[in-house]
């Protein structure tokens, strides 16, 4: 981890290097657990020249791909200065010369009246160089569906034409350890030093994981279409189609050309890093790290979030698996007279919810969006089909034209036409600041207003 005061932290929230007045000597308290082997973490302060550092970190990042390699911007605005090592290496080398990355950048942003130079880490900018298609939901499509057929030859058949769950898993293991630029297509060939991070992400890719991918619900959440639950461990050939598919939804990113995420809790957060150095092949992600969430009281999550058998969740609905909020002081009503879905991601979650604690709201029902790209298609259809009756509305902090609102509004468009086709279609709302040249305004009278017009938007019937 690099970055400009990354020791201490720049909002006075890590300590990972601590000094000896009498020495001056530094100390990493993590690299002194005393838990038995652990890994090496090596926290450094770097100079404000972010495209030098952020390019070395680059570098670095493809000859290292044991260590999970973070850049942090003091402020996700000073990113601004490294724009060009962003273009032209970070989300395009992989399409340019097969180079692939598993850099992660920290980028604090959110919006909360600091000025229009310490708020927006510039969403928008990496979400217009995601490589995905608005129209086109993976899984789906004339291209997938030759996948699939060609998925399901290549597995062992028995008498009965079934294949097994078994055989299935290591197929999906040979498929990950391919796409990440390596010939190999079982865990016995990768011995070399070069392939050692493939070998050990693999091995910690357990039976037990992947049946459970097979056996229960996306994300936890009952009534997801890949729900098949296959008896003996065996599947048909249509219920390898609909697990594939799902598949193919979940893993997206490995076919893209970076991650992009909004944690709004710290198991998440856990996650999200934890998830990116086990993958079995190199992406780059991109973490908006909320600066408010570091101190704010609610934002916090219980440990059993971070145990075994726990994953990050693209999209964490109220009152469903992951959701880390208290008991309601005004429990919100049933399903079915639900009157608005909020959908938002980030820090604007927590203004959100103590607002409508305050204004005594009951029927409006806030779901986050964790990972922002690739976009979580089937989440989103799964709960837009479990409020038939609500309308739909997206928060965001950021101006109009910046933040994810136009990323979003295409991708609902295309969910609801292709996954919901029983719905009434409906345009989704916008709640957010005006159109803006500037990325947020220096008066900080001026912004408390903007954000109290967000949320008169969103609850006001």
């Amino acid at each position: 981890l690099s970055g400009q005061d990354s020791e201490r932290g720049t909002f006075n929230h890590r300590h990972a290097v601590i000094y000896d007045q009498t020495t001056a000597q530094p100390y990493t308290p993590l690299n002194n657990m005393n838990l038995g082997a652990q890994a090496n973490l090596q926290v450094c302060n770097s100079s404000l020249s972010e495209a030098a550092v952020l390019g070395f970190e680059y570098g670095y990042s493809l000859e290292s791909d044991l260590s999970l390699v973070i850049w942090e911007a003091q402020f996700g605005d000073f990113a601004n200065v490294a724009q060009h090592i962003i273009d032209n290496f970070i989300v395009s080398g992989e399409s340019k010369w097969g180079q692939k990355s598993g850099l992660v950048l920290l980028l604090p942003h959110g919006y909360d009246g600091q000025g229009p130079e310490h708020s927006s880490a510039r969403l928008e900018r990496f979400l217009q160089l995601f490589d995905d298609d608005p129209d086109q939901i993976p899984g789906t499509g004339t291209a997938y569906e030759a996948e699939l057929h060609r998925g399901w030859d290549l597995l062992p058949h028995d008498d009965d034409d079934l294949v097994s769950t078994k055989d299935l898993v290591q197929h999906i293991v040979q498929v990950s350890s391919r796409n990440d630029n390596r010939d190999k297509t079982s865990l016995s060939d990768a011995t070399d030093s070069s392939d050692k991070r493939t070998a050990d992400a693999l091995e910690n890719i357990k039976f037990a994981h992947m049946l459970r991918e097979l056996t229960n619900a996306d994300d936890g959440d009952p009534g997801c279409e890949t729900a098949i639950g296959v008896p003996g461990h065996k599947m048909t050939r249509h219920q390898y189609f609909v697990f594939a598919a799902g598949w193919m939804r979940r893993n997206a990113e490995r076919t893209h050309n970076m991650c992009v995420v909004n944690c709004s809790t710290p198991a998440q957060y856990f996650h999200a890093l934890r998830r990116q150095i086990h993958r079995p092949f190199a992406k780059p992600l991109i973490c908006m790290a909320p600066k408010y969430l570091l101190h704010h009281r609610a934002c916090q999550s219980d440990l059993k979030d971070m145990d075994s058998n726990t994953f990050f969740r693209r999209v964490i609905v109220e009152l469903g698996p992951g959701d880390n909020m208290p008991p309601r002081k005004y429990p919100l009503v049933q399903r079915h007279k639900i009157r608005k879905l909020v959908f938002c991601s980030g820090q604007i979650f927590y203004d959100l919810f103590h607002a409508r604690t305050a204004r005594q709201v009951d029927d409006v029902l806030m779901v986050r969006i964790e990972q922002i790209a690739p976009f979580p298609f089937d989440r989103i259809a799964a709960v837009l089909q479990e409020y038939p009756e609500a309308s739909w509305c997206w928060a965001q902090q950021e101006p109009k034209n910046m933040g994810a609102w136009y990323y979003v509004q295409a991708r609902f468009r295309t969910a609801v036409k292709k996954l919901c086709k029983d719905l009434p279609q409906q345009d989704i709302e916008y709640a957010g600041r005006p159109v803006s040249a500037s990325p947020g305004t220096g008066l900080f009278r001026l912004h408390l207003q903007q954000s109290k017009d967000i949320l008169d938007t969103v609850f006001d019937k």
